[in-house]
């Protein structure tokens, strides 16, 4: 903790825009945070990206804060359990813990280091106010990140408790919260918080330069709760198809290198795109991504090329996790061969659709793709059919024996009980499953769930469901805080 203290006020003046990491974001650098200063750095405004979640995993222990915010936490809401206390006042510990236990949600073991977590936030969020000169920062921007694969957002209580903690301490700070957890009604059920001055609903890259800017100049009418939700939507105003996002800095991140606290410097994110278009022309009916989320924008294949050049250069990084939803068609035309010429030892992580046949596999092999995520779901047809997926049980099982012997690890979620899914659509897998042998196992095996924005979720009656609610996991924690439930 004192190296921390240390690095992270060795600054020559302090910045006037803040961001904060949380827990339980991942413990690598944060992308988004890291490209939003970077944009504002390139309008001038000084800006420091504090990654505060570094400090609580030193505190908590890496097991326990890895548990909390991988997947474990999906249906229990641990990490913001942690932090709730602090935020909307003590709840029954025994009563939310028993029932974790009772479905299966938390092991035994886990629960002393939960209790000695939920112990450590109060000194955690003392330390944070410690570190920065407060008094001189004139915007927090607390945005959570979007996490990949074995992890969830999580950082919703612990931004709303920094946040009322610095409110009350410094009251002339503008604080604005954005990410997953505020997109849409999910950000408009917030505004009963009156610490937040600003909650963006709506794309960040559209929003927050120009409310940053905004509040700078003090020309945010941030005393009118109706304009907080309505001005984000008059900002998102992006268009066309290209993604244009400058090359993010993440000097903060590793300039905490060696502090002795845990953290992930041989790894970096990378985007070269948003949504996904596949989405847009056949939503997966489980997919929750917001319907302002879906249209597809990618980074022109020539600069895709040059931030994977720059920051290797910059990062030399082992491993590049790329947080893109699907991969633009064009890069294997006009990225990828060009990749394979400036091949080096970096692993690179991507997420696709399963439809990619043997020479997409291997030029994403020869470009140093070593790892993938792929949406197969299922291995059975008519399962895949019922929720949209677009390739059939024999497409998934030749990716998967694609990806086996050009050396690609591929990581894939096995989802059954879909809306109209029937015991003989599941036992119509079995003789595929038989069939195979030497391929990736999936990684999860579990019923779907139903999400906000997902089409399950926006159209329930055409998929025969109905008594759509919140998981019981929201009532036990955010339960008498104010909120709408059915919102949030």
């Amino acid at each position: 903790m004192p190296t921390l203290l240390k690095t992270q006020t060795n600054n020559c003046e302090t910045p006037e825009v803040v961001f904060a990491i949380l827990p339980f974001c991942q413990l690598g650098p944060a992308l988004d945070a890291s490209t939003l200063a970077t944009i504002l750095k390139k309008d001038g405004i000084s800006t420091k990206v504090h990654y505060f979640n570094r400090l609580f995993a030193g505190q908590v222990g890496g097991t326990f804060y890895d548990a909390a915010a991988a997947s474990v936490s999906l249906n229990t809401l641990l990490g913001d359990w942690v932090f709730r206390d602090h935020v909307f006042g003590a709840m029954d510990d025994r009563s939310y813990l028993k029932a974790l236990l009772d479905h299966d949600y938390l092991s035994v073991d886990l629960i002393p280091a939960a209790r000695r977590a939920k112990e450590a936030v109060e000194i955690f969020l003392d330390t944070c106010l410690g570190i920065v000169d407060w008094k001189n920062v004139k915007v927090l921007c607390l945005i959570e990140t979007f996490a990949k694969r074995d992890a969830v957002s999580g950082q919703l209580m612990s931004s709303l408790a920094i946040a009322k903690k610095l409110k009350k301490t410094f009251p002339h700070m503008v604080i604005i919260l954005a990410g997953p957890s505020t997109e849409k009604e999910m950000g408009q059920s917030l505004m009963v918080l009156p610490f937040l001055d600003f909650i963006c609903t709506a794309d960040v890259y559209a929003s927050i330069p120009a409310i940053v800017k905004d509040a700078l100049e003090g020309r945010m009418p941030f005393n009118d709760l109706q304009a907080r939700g309505i001005a984000t939507e008059q900002r998102d105003a992006a268009e066309g198809r290209v993604l244009q996002l400058p090359i993010p800095d993440f000097d903060d991140y590793f300039e905490l290198k060696g502090d002795g606290l845990p953290g992930c410097f041989d790894s970096i994110p990378m985007e070269t795109s948003k949504g996904c278009w596949w989405a847009e022309r056949n939503h997966c009916g489980f997919c929750a991504l917001p319907g302002s989320h879906v249209r597809f924008r990618s980074k022109a294949p020539a600069a895709a090329l040059l931030e994977f050049q720059v920051q290797l250069e910059r990062y030399q990084p082992a491993r590049i996790e790329m947080n893109d939803l699907i991969i633009d068609q064009r890069y294997f035309a006009e990225l990828f061969p060009a990749m394979q010429k400036m091949r080096n030892s970096v692993e690179i992580f991507y997420e696709t659709k399963a439809h990619l046949n043997r020479g997409h596999l291997e030029l994403l092999a020869d470009a140093g793709v070593t790892r993938i995520q792929a949406g197969i779901e299922s291995l059975s047809t008519n399962s895949l059919k019922r929720m949209s997926k677009g390739v059939s049980a024999s497409r998934n099982v030749q990716f998967l024996n694609d990806c086996q012997e050009l050396g690609i690890s591929c990581y894939w979620n096995y989802l059954h009980s879909f809306p109209g899914e029937t015991a003989s659509d599941m036992l119509d897998a079995i003789p595929v499953i038989n069939s195979i042998t030497g391929v990736s196992p999936p990684s999860t095996f579990q019923p779907v769930r139903l999400e906000r924005f997902s089409p399950y979720f926006m159209n329930p009656e055409c998929y025969g469901l109905d008594s759509i609610r919140p998981d019981w996991s929201y009532d036990l924690v955010y339960g008498g805080s104010g909120i709408d439930l059915d919102s949030l």
